[in-house]
């Protein structure tokens, strides 16, 4: 557990690393202002316990759930736009079969 752990911090703090890094040269090179950014050892502070390990893992659970119920939404409203689309479809056809021969 403790290796996960260690691991999980690393990767954390790499990723931190990275975004602070990335954020500073976005705003040097855009003129922006700069933004508050987080110290790398922020996050790593916040979940260096293991109990704090535990609360950082059921938070991305359950993100991953809402995350899941998200896509589900997607997916059904894809669905429901081809369904739409492909009946679209049929009356259009219907309509160009009774007015190809008819003079406007």
């Amino acid at each position: 557990m403790n290796s996960r752990m260690s691991k999980l911090r690393r990767s954390i703090s790499r990723s931190v690393f990275q975004l602070n890094s990335s954020l500073s040269r976005q705003n040097s090179l855009n003129g922006l202002v700069d933004l508050p950014t987080m110290s790398n050892t922020t996050l790593v502070d916040k979940f260096a316990t293991p109990t704090n390990f535990r609360q950082l893992r059921d938070l991305i659970r359950n993100n991953n759930e809402l995350l899941a119920e998200v896509v589900a939404a997607f997916e059904e409203k894809a669905a429901l736009d081809f369904h739409y689309s492909k009946t679209l479809k049929k009356i259009s056809i219907r309509l160009h079969k009774l007015t190809h021969s008819v003079e406007s």
